[in-house]
């Protein structure tokens, strides 16, 4: 992940379409454990199942072991320009 610690641009294909974005690395465990939270709340338990996070798969996981988890992985986050 350290090619992102300085934001790049890179081309994404989303539902067929090439779209470019700005990527980087999120490093701040808090940071990473709200992402996590996030994309389980929006996709439930089931979305984030890598054995390696440790997180559990029938529930949202509490806030300690979010953090665990993000103190265990990377995440890149990928903006895409404002659709003026």
């Amino acid at each position: 992940m350290s090619n992102f610690r300085t934001p790049r641009t890179v081309h994404l294909l989303l539902r067929g379409r090439e779209l470019q974005a700005e990527a980087r690395a999120v490093e701040d465990h808090d940071e990473v454990a709200d992402l996590l939270e996030e994309l389980i709340r929006c996709n439930g338990p089931r979305a984030v199942q890598d054995p390696f996070l440790g997180l559990p798969r029938n529930r949202p996981p509490t806030r300690d072991e979010a953090l665990e988890a993000a103190a265990r992985t990377r995440i890149a986050r990928f903006r895409l320009p404002d659709a003026s």
